[in-house]
């Protein structure tokens, strides 16, 4: 196609730039269903159609101010080069500009400022040169354009990077009230890991969840344990039964970092209606007024940790709500007290104890396994059995130490280890729990700071939210790595269960020995 003038008057409508910036913007809003990759597409394919008509006059004329911008610009650059140079390399932009509009959109939901500033900084400098186009354009050099941001938008892709989720994090960790991890889609577990162990105490809960009360026909549920026993591995399996719709449609939200009652109030109110509150309301009453409404299954993860006043106003909203007929509770809380509140309906709780001999072995032997494992374990199996006692049937212990033997020359050197760094913590830090000392000893490992996942993880501990695998860059995706090779952080799964579905957090008991040693 024939180079066209740049000096081409814009002859795309304001209006029509103003309602595809505002239908692109749509991806962005915090309850989007998550569509950016196939809104971009239409946004491109709207483009395309009228690319002929694209200028670097209508690029001047797109409306500044909101988040969208950028990436509409370049939109539109991509579009305007197309009409001139109609090559592979413009269908390879758009690819790229897909994955990159994927990537921002998925980390724009932990936290908007930082990543907002970071695409504009990131297409500011990809668009500085637009000045000097109409020189390029007319010399019929499009082709050289197109290479030259070919090579731009390849390096962009790369720039989402620790940086921006190191800043994410401060933010998170500054901010009062602490903003809450809610989960508005199930986000844990795989949705067919195996529970290793806790069968009985799954039926146990179900079983008590159905008990009747004077005022109900389900009761609330407390599962109460010391940290790693495996209480929100539970409550996710929970939450994934199929039996847990008779109580409502099922939310998790974690609570380890909603640390004030405003917070916990505005959390509650955001997950059945985020824009309820009327002027003058009080909160706590929109609070009520909105979980009596319909159905709801409600998953506190991590609840009171650390509140030891029985009379705390936190606490005692908590129980007030007990009361809500529609509403049904599954606490996770290494927390005794609120069990012991009078309720108007009571909380049954369950105390988590550490696995069984059995169960601790095949666990042990799952995160073990290998090549010839079994074989190893058979001619080790005396380590394995002095090895599991050390860590008193605590799952997460197990989990940790069974990554480490992957590594190490033999069991025996793993229990030498062990051994070793609890002496040295008790004297150092007072006595450990097996948990802790299995921490320790997964920090010690070399490849964590080769790869700087002991960053990533301290980055991790504050983040509102998992980080999606795909949309990491590959710096991050190599932390990510060698954090699971210890068993330091977790992956989830969305709505399927391939590797592009992964994000990746990291456990309570984990992100609270980062915090607070690192």
């Amino acid at each position: 196609m024939p180079p066209t003038s740049s000096h081409k008057p814009a002859s795309i409508p304001q209006a029509d730039l103003e309602r595809q910036l505002a239908s692109l913007e749509i991806t962005l809003a915090p309850d989007s269903p998550g569509k950016a990759r196939a809104r971009l597409r239409d946004v491109c394919e709207w483009a395309a159609e009228h690319c002929a008509d694209i200028t670097i006059d209508v690029l001047n004329a797109v409306p500044g101010g909101s988040a969208g911008v950028p990436i509409f610009k370049v939109v539109l650059a991509v579009a305007m080069l197309d009409a001139r140079v109609a090559t592979a390399a413009c269908d390879g932009l758009r690819e790229r500009l897909f994955d990159i509009y994927e990537q921002y959109y998925e980390l724009r939901q932990l936290k908007a400022e930082p990543v907002d500033e970071k695409m504009k900084e990131l297409f500011d400098s990809f668009l500085k040169d637009i000045p000097k186009w109409r020189k390029i354009l007319s010399k019929d050099r499009s082709l050289d354009l197109v290479n030259d941001l070919s090579t731009r938008i390849k390096a962009l892709q790369q720039s989402f990077d620790m940086s921006v989720l190191r800043r994410i994090a401060v933010d998170t960790r500054q901010a009062k009230p602490s903003p809450p991890r809610i989960l508005h889609k199930l986000e844990g577990l795989p949705l067919n890991f195996h529970l290793i162990g806790r069968e009985d105490d799954l039926e146990r809960v179900f079983d008590l969840l159905t008990k009747p009360t004077a005022k109900s026909l389900t009761s609330h549920v407390a599962i109460v344990g010391l940290g790693g026993i495996g209480k929100t591995s539970l409550a996710t399996k929970i939450a994934h039964d199929p039996r847990s719709t008779a109580f409502g449609s099922p939310v998790f939200m974690r609570c380890e970092r909603v640390d004030t009652l405003e917070a916990f109030q505005l959390s509650l109110l955001r997950l059945r209606a985020p824009q309820s509150l009327q002027h003058g309301e009080e909160l706590e009453h929109a609070v009520r007024v909105e979980l009596s409404k319909k159905p709801l299954f409600l998953i506190l993860d991590n609840l009171l940790d650390s509140t030891d006043d029985s009379h705390s106003p936190y606490l005692q909203f908590i129980n007030s709500i007990t009361s809500i007929p529609n509403l049904t509770l599954l606490i996770t809380s290494r927390n005794h007290t609120l069990i012991s509140l009078p309720s108007p309906r009571p909380i049954n709780d369950i105390q988590l104890e550490g696995l069984s001999v059995d169960a601790a072995e095949e666990l042990f032997r799952n995160e073990y396994a290998r090549v010839e494992c079994d074989r190893v374990l058979q001619q080790n199996e005396a380590d394995m059995k002095r090895l599991l006692k050390l860590l008193d049937g605590v799952p997460l212990a197990i989990v940790l130490v069974a990554a480490h033997a992957r590594k190490a020359q033999s069991l025996a050197d793993v229990i030498r280890r062990w051994k070793d760094r609890r002496a040295w913590d008790n004297g150092a830090h007072g006595r450990l729990s097996s948990v802790e000392t299995s921490l320790a000893l997964s920090f010690d490992d070399k490849s964590l700071e080769e790869a700087d996942a002991i960053n990533l993880l301290y980055i991790l501990a504050d983040l509102p939210r998992p980080v999606p695998r795909r949309v990491a860059s590959a710096p991050v995706r190599l932390a990510m790595d060698a954090a699971l090779r210890c068993s330091l952080v977790h992956t989830s799964f969305g709505a399927g269960l391939n590797s592009a579905d992964q994000s990746t957090s990291t456990a309570q008991s984990c992100a609270s020995w980062v915090s607070t040693t690192w």
